[in-house]
This record gives structure tokens, C-alpha cells and sequence, in this order.
């Protein structure tokens, strides 16, 4: 089914929409004569923090553009342990698996913080693929990406120690939001998340989060709080990481 948000007014207008293809790798491909037809195909809806935007085995009837704010791809046990598969920032698409294969959802889509999503039909945004292979090309990469990133998840899980698991997403943390100091070795990752979502995404316990965390700490490795990790030495992140 399709998501069921709140509906944003006023509708978004041709400049808007450009704005927000051109902020995604894969929407910015798509040519500007078919604005029109993007826009009569999608909504803009608002989701408040932690609100469900698609359930896993829902109709895979639209595909997510996200505008602001930041969805937890997850599954959930039936203990109502969290596992996160992934994390979706500003500028990308999420739920384009069920729109390309028509089935189910896999996992659900939850707003991490308040949300702003733009949602495409799956009519029209598989006729706009159709008329523009180069979208589609964009789309496989993305696909690929994500089920590089899920059998790493796995391999890690599987294979690596707590300390070694935590290292590998501080590393993929700070590429994405790491900002060196002038000094060239401080690392400050305003990554946004809380203990127990980083925990979700490795497998791990808030406990053991919490307990690593205080290890590094006390060794003078890193500094935290809210929302961010300071890595005072940017040598630790090229570590072997068995900490566990």
C-alpha cells in the first residue's frame, strides 16, 4: 500500500523538483523534459520520529525519495529486537527493491528522526525508467551497493569479534560524516545516531556498545556523546579492531 504520512501543502513546483532530482545520484539523471511526468506521479508526505513508513510484507507500490531527515531500514524479531540494515540520508531513494520486483516488502522503513518523503508511484516511476535507461543503470548500482553492504553485515556478524564489528562502522561512519580537525589527526563524526541504533546495526547490545565504548574511552582513543565520536587518533581507525 501506498505510505500513509501526512500530506505536505503546498504541492512541490517544477523549481523544487529539480531541486531534488539533482540532489540524488539517481533522480538527477532524470532529463528536465520529464519534470511534468515526475510530478504528477508523486506525494510529499511528513513522518514524525519513529513512525512506520512502509511495514515489511506490505505492497511494494512506490519508491521513497527522502528530503529530509534520515529512515532506518530494519527488521524486527519477535522479541522486538532491532536489527538495521541500513540507513538512508538526505538525496537517496529507499523501497526501489519492491517496486522493481512487485513483490512484498522485505524489511520496514522507520523515520529515524522527523521525515520529509517524496513518494513516486510504481506506474509512473517504472514508465519514467522505461523512457530513461540511464535511470535504470543508476538504479543497479544502488542495488548492488546495498547488497554489498547487507553481505558484509552478514560476514561481520558471523565472522568478527564485538571490537572488530564497532571498528568497521565507526570506518563507514566516518566516511560518510567524519570531519578531520586543522591538526590533520582529530576526527569528529557527527553521525546522528544513538548508542542502541548503533548497536542495531552491528548485531550488538546497548550493553556491549556501552561497554567498548567506555573501553575506548578510558584508553584515550576516542571522545562521545550525543550524536557524535571523536576519533582522537585517526591511526585507531586503521586498527585491527579486535577489542571484543
Amino acid at each position: 500500500m501506498l505510505a500513509k504520512g501526512e500530506p505536505m501543502r503546498p504541492e512541490i513546483d517544477k523549481q523544487k523538483i529539480r531541486e531534488m532530482l539533482l540532489g540524488s545520484d539517481l533522480l538527477r539523471t532524470i532529463p528536465e523534459h520529464e519534470f511534468d511526468a515526475v510530478a504528477r506521479g508523486l506525494r510529499q508526505l511528513r513522518f514524525p520520529r519513529g513512525s512506520m513508513i512502509f511495514q515489511k510484507g506490505g505492497e511494494g507500490r512506490s519508491v521513497m525519495f527522502l528530503a529530509a531527515g534520515r529512515v532506518k531500514i530494519v527488521s524486527v524479531s519477535p522479541d522486538g529486537t532491532e536489527v538495521i540494515h541500513n540507513i538512508i540520508e538526505v538525496g537517496e531513494i529507499f523501497g526501489e527493491m519492491a517496486l522493481l520486483d512487485g513483490k512484498p516488502r522485505c524489511a520496514d522503513a522507520i523515520a529515524a528522526i522527523d521525515c520529509e518523503v517524496v513518494e513516486f508511484s510504481r506506474p509512473n516511476f517504472l514508465a519514467i525508467l522505461e523512457r530513461n535507461p540511464g535511470v535504470g543503470v543508476e538504479m543497479m548500482a544502488i542495488l548492488c551497493d546495498r547488497i554489498r553492504q547487507s553481505t558484509a553485515f552478514v560476514e561481520d556478524a558471523v565472522l568478527l569479534d564485538a571490537g572488530t564489528r564497532l571498528l568497521n562502522r565507526l570506518r563507514a561512519l566516518a566516511d560518510q560524516y567524519g570531519r578531520p580537525d586543522s591538526d590533520g589527526k582529530t576526527l569528529r563524526i557527527e553521525h546522528g545516531l544513538s548508542q542502541q541504533e548503533i548497536g542495531e546495526s552491528v548485531g550488538l547490545t546497548r550493553v556491549s556498545i556501552n561497554r567498548l565504548l567506555g573501553r575506548w574511552r578510558a584508553e584515550g582513543l576516542i571522545e562521545d556523546g550525543r550524536g557524535y565520536i571523536v576519533i582522537r587518533d585517526s591511526a585507531f581507525l586503521k586498527g585491527s579492531g579486535a577489542l571484543g
